[in-house]
């Protein structure tokens, strides 16, 4: 899969921005201090938060922009056959090994997942929405 569109908002110092990704080169430019680095940061939110086990996101106080109750990034994905055939090539190697029930049976159900979801379309949104805490 690939990043085709980032969008982000509240995060930092930025307040509403939205990115399309070019498959060959992106590039970020622009004059100091006004959010090329919190652009990596949002992403790198973003992907912590997707890999982690944890039910509440990984975040700081500070990194909500000021005055506001969410931080929201959605990241649009391409190319989705592509991740079937490497998840489908990972079950076969899986299953070739003795491994881990629980391991090879989440690679099915991902498997199965992405397959239905491609069957409509060839694009995957995934919003990553954090909410401020009173405390």
């Amino acid at each position: 899969m690939k990043i085709s569109k980032i969008k982000i908002k509240s995060y930092k110092t930025i307040k509403e921005i939205e990115l399309y990704v070019n498959d060959i080169t992106t590039l970020i430019v622009g004059k100091n201090n006004i959010g090329k680095s919190n652009v990596l940061k949002a992403l790198e939110l973003f992907f912590t938060n997707l890999n982690s086990n944890k039910s509440d996101a990984i975040i700081n106080q500070e990194d909500y922009r000021f005055n506001t109750e969410r931080v929201e990034i959605k990241i649009t994905f391409d190319d989705i056959k592509a991740e079937i055939s490497r998840i489908e090539d990972r079950i076969k190697l899986e299953r070739s090994k003795r491994v881990n029930r629980d391991i090879l049976n989440r690679y099915e159900l991902l498997y199965l997942q992405f397959e239905a979801f491609q069957s409509k379309r060839n694009k995957l949104e995934v919003i990553l929405e954090i909410k401020r805490k009173n405390n």
